[in-house]
């Protein structure tokens, strides 16, 4: 049998989507204690208004999108290293 972690892993990856995607958000805010921020829900809400400055950014015309394949292109140029 291995440790309490594998086990727990195990079970994990049998949730759903959903579940893994909440259980993912709890764990990770639980690390994040040190601001005193140990509801998973402040951290929602944080990307929430994160997503919706940027949509504002986007439909107003202060930034630009840049197509998929000029990103692709110029990470593979940085991590060729050329």
């Amino acid at each position: 049998m291995g440790t309490q972690a594998e086990r727990i892993e195990r079970e994990a990856l049998q949730l759903s989507r959903e579940e893994r995607g909440h259980l993912a958000t709890v764990l990770i805010a639980s690390l994040d204690d040190d601001d005193g921020t140990d509801d998973p829900g402040v951290v929602q809400r944080a990307w929430d208004e994160e997503f919706r400055r940027r949509l504002d950014d986007y439909d107003s015309g202060r930034t630009q999108s840049i197509p998929h394949a000029e990103v692709s292109a110029e990470l593979r140029r940085i991590v060729d290293g050329g």
